[in-house]
C-alpha cells in the first residue's frame, strides 16, 4: 500500500513494477514445492514488510518510466512527493517453512 496524492499515477507505477517481476505468482506454489521435495509440516505465512527511502521509491519510478508507463515528469513528481512524505510502503511477502 502506498499513500499518495496521485492515486491513479501510483497505480500505474505499481503496475509497471509488478510487470517486470520474473515470476509474480511463484509464492502460490511454495507449499507444493516444499511438500514434493520431502518436507513435512509445510506452512506458508503472509507477512508485511515495510520499505521506504529515496532509493526504493526511485526504483519504482524509474521502472515505470523505463517501460513507458509514465512520463519522466510524472515519475519525478511522484517520487518527490514520496520522498517528502517519508512514508514507508507496505509490501506483502510470503514465508514458507517445513521440517526435513
Amino acid at each position: 500500500m502506498i499513500d499518495s496524492s496521485y492515486p491513479a499515477l501510483t497505480r500505474e507505477i505499481v503496475r509497471a513494477r509488478a510487470s517486470v517481476i520474473a515470476a509474480p505468482r511463484a509464492s502460490g506454489g511454495y507449499r507444493r514445492l516444499l511438500a514434493e521435495a520431502g518436507f513435512r509440516e509445510v506452512s506458508v505465512a503472509g507477512v508485511v514488510g515495510f520499505l521506504g527511502g529515496e532509493p526504493f521509491v526511485r526504483e519504482l519510478s524509474d521502472v515505470a518510466v523505463r517501460i513507458g508507463a509514465v512520463s519522466v515528469e510524472e515519475g519525478e513528481v511522484w517520487m518527490a512527493e514520496q520522498v517528502e512524505r517519508g512514508d514507508c510502503v507496505a509490501v506483502p511477502q510470503f514465508l514458507a517453512s517445513g521440517v526435513v
